[in-house]
């Protein structure tokens, strides 16, 4: 399956970067222009399992619905400090998508390493897409890691 792989160093302790994606409403605060979440529906608490419905509407005109499960949940533990989510697409535009979020002890802060393994929409015709779908991803996750820098670096490391 085709991967994407973006990775930042952030000025934030693991478990802040941690607790800032375990909180689905934050993906609201990340998302480029053109890519805007409508919607978050998700349980009072995340653990593995938990669903998260989430209504995006793309380039202002197609509305897309995502149901989403967190496949695994490891809060951050050991030396040097790593915890890391992994969510799944169980609906929505591609047949398969799996999303890794690595956080990791690095000097002052964390290193965020998003990982993602899809399989493109609209069947053979979105293998010829796949230059347009890395492109899209590139300039989601640079945004995304820009914005969480931003969000975070504000804030007290803790």
């Amino acid at each position: 399956m085709p991967t994407f792989i973006r990775s930042t160093v952030i000025r934030a302790s693991v478990q802040a970067l941690y607790d800032f994606h375990l909180d689905t409403n934050n993906v609201r605060l990340v998302q480029p222009p053109g890519f805007a979440v409508e919607k978050v529906e998700m349980p009072a608490t995340i653990e593995a399992g938990s669903e998260i419905r989430l209504t995006v509407r793309v380039l202002g005109l197609v509305r897309q619905k995502w149901l989403v499960q967190w496949a695994e949940v490891s809060p951050p533990q050991g030396t040097p400090l790593r915890g890391y989510l992994i969510d799944t697409l169980l609906e929505g535009p591609f047949p398969a998508f799996a999303q890794e979020h690595l956080f990791v002890q690095e000097g002052e802060g964390a290193r965020l390493t998003d990982r993602v393994t899809f399989l493109p929409p609209f069947g053979p015709l979105g293998w010829l897409l796949l230059p347009l779908i890395y492109g899209q991803l590139h300039f989601m996750f640079a945004w995304r890691h820009r914005r969480t820098r931003e969000l975070l670096e504000e804030q007290p490391c803790l």
